[in-house]
């Protein structure tokens, strides 16, 4: 085998780096295209893409043939990702995918279907927003994995299921997408996409995953008789539902409808105690249940007693990075050096003269962007809190890109302040 894996930077064409993907494939040890395609769709379930939306055998067959024109740039990054799953390597593939050498498909992709996702039977909680989405146009914000697609979904489906409506559709808008070569979706090519399925004024629609209020504003006006619910991690400007973590109860009712059959063992508060270490996060919460299921004969407290004694901790895993990483990069440089900042900070809250004596000037301006971005929690009296997972992301991310002299400065003047 080759010490190095190809490189895609030397490709002069489409069929060149289809080349490189398949000695890619050889040198990672030959692994069957059964054996490729379970491992995009491992990762791409974990970043919560609908069954509808995973990667078929085919498909993934189809990016090893020579002769095409274009390519699904999204796949084969996944299929890189899948052969040989190291960070560097995977931004030299993106690089040759964007800089034009090659064709891709995926820049004009835009979801636009004329159906809804389906329902989660395994939905928990949320009575309080469901009782709050009403009106012409919803919109639904809040922290990344908080469950904002999920909850859109199930109002859809309530609302469908009273006959109001001549269509319905969905359009997923890439705001915040996992692949930076994905660019959110233009307006007006969601706007064809609609006019093509035939959607009406009386049409419900759900927009999700939007970038700006610009994004949406052009399908609102496009369609002013239309029942709309859109969802965003970003506050949009005006009134919406905030979407954040589930209460306990319903976090522990969640873990129990994923896992169904799992013993709970001699404690009978296991579920719970596992719910805590994900704070109360669906998507951790389905983390979650997916190393319940994927451990037979341990028992729900063997999890909890893992996670309590601190060896098991829940893990940033790919899914979870994934979703935390497409906020974080479209900070300004200065917000993301807060919010690893922030990480440092050892209570339970914090006020602005902790962020600034953190960071410095600009604090309470780069605290109502993290705010926006539902990266930090506002809590009363003007004091903000970081999730306990957001919190380990953006620890994680000082110690990759901090100096150590830097922390421990910016911890001396926060001791000091």
């Amino acid at each position: 085998m080759a010490l190095a894996p190809p490189d895609p930077a030397r490709a002069r064409g489409l069929d060149e780096l289809v080349g490189c993907l398949r000695g890619l494939k050889v040198w990672a040890g030959d692994p069957s295209f059964e054996t490729i395609t379970r491992r995009i769709n491992q990762r791409w379930r974990a970043a919560g893409r609908r069954a509808d939306e995973l990667a078929r055998r085919s498909t993934v067959v189809d990016c090893f043939k020579p002769g095409r024109r274009r390519i699904n740039a999204d796949l084969m990054v996944a299929v890189v990702q899948a052969l040989h799953d190291y960070p560097e390597y995977l931004a030299r593939w993106r690089e040759a995918l964007r800089d034009g050498r090659v064709g891709t498909e995926t820049a004009a992709q835009v979801r636009v279907a004329d159906r809804l996702p389906a329902d989660l039977a395994t939905f928990v909680g949320r009575t309080a927003e469901l009782a709050r989405i009403d009106g012409p146009v919803t919109v639904l914000t809040g922290m990344p994995g908080a469950g904002k697609t999920a909850l859109a979904v199930r109002a859809a489906h309530r609302e469908a299921a009273a006959g109001r409506f001549d269509a319905t559709a969905y359009a997923d808008l890439r705001g915040f997408h996992p692949d930076p070569a994905l660019p959110a979706a233009q307006p007006g090519q969601v706007l064809d996409a609609l006019l093509r399925l035939a959607i009406t004024g009386r049409a419900l629609l759900v927009l999700d995953n939007a970038a700006s209020a610009e994004q949406v504003r052009p399908l609102l006006d496009a369609f002013p008789g239309a029942r709309t619910i859109i969802t965003s991690s970003r506050r949009l400007g005006g009134p919406a539902v905030e979407v954040g973590p589930l209460e306990a109860a319903d976090g522990e009712r969640f873990l129990r409808a994923r896992v169904p059959g799992v013993p709970v063992g001699p404690d009978p508060s296991a579920y719970r105690r596992v719910a805590h270490h994900c704070g109360g996060l669906p998507l951790a919460l389905d983390r979650a249940a997916g190393d319940i299921a994927a451990r037979p004969g341990w028992t729900v407290t063997d999890h909890a007693d893992r996670l309590d004694e601190g060896r098991g901790r829940l893990d940033l895993d790919e899914g979870l990075e994934s979703v935390f990483l497409q906020s974080y990069r479209k900070l300004p440089p200065r917000a993301q050096l807060l919010l690893r900042r922030l990480a440092l900070h050892p209570g339970p809250d914090l006020g602005a003269g902790d962020a600034a004596a953190l960071l410095g000037a600009g604090a309470e301006a780069h605290l109502a962007c993290l705010a926006d971005e539902h990266l930090i929690q506002c809590r009363p009296g003007g004091r903000f809190a970081l999730h306990v997972l957001v919190a380990t992301y953006a620890a994680r991310r000082s110690h990759d890109e901090d100096r150590p002299a830097d922390r421990v400065q910016a911890m001396a003047r926060l001791n000091n302040a």
